[in-house]
């Protein structure tokens, strides 16, 4: 449970970073309503792209334990012992 919580913390603090520019130099110009939509807005594109990097980082270790193909089919183990012997021979 605290390890959950502690990627969770960890996994916000990227996003929370646009919050303080956008707090402090926006009111001046626009208002505090454009200014916590901007933050909001740039937080939520690092996060989506946090959530992105890591669902594909995901699935390339899923992809490495998948025995559906590649190693756990009988032609490719036939075909890579056949191309070790090969090289062996060279």
């Amino acid at each position: 449970m605290f390890g959950q919580m502690l990627v969770l913390a960890l996994a916000l603090l990227p996003p929370d970073w646009p919050l303080p520019p956008c707090i402090s130099s926006v009111p001046i110009y626009f208002g505090m309503l454009p200014a916590v939509v901007l933050a909001a807005l740039a937080a939520a594109i690092l996060l989506a792209t946090e959530a992105a990097i890591g669902v594909r980082l995901l699935g390339k270790a899923f992809e490495r334990f998948d025995w559906s193909e590649g190693w756990g089919s009988e032609d490719v183990r036939l075909t890579h012992f056949l191309q070790l012997a090969t090289r062996q021979n060279r």
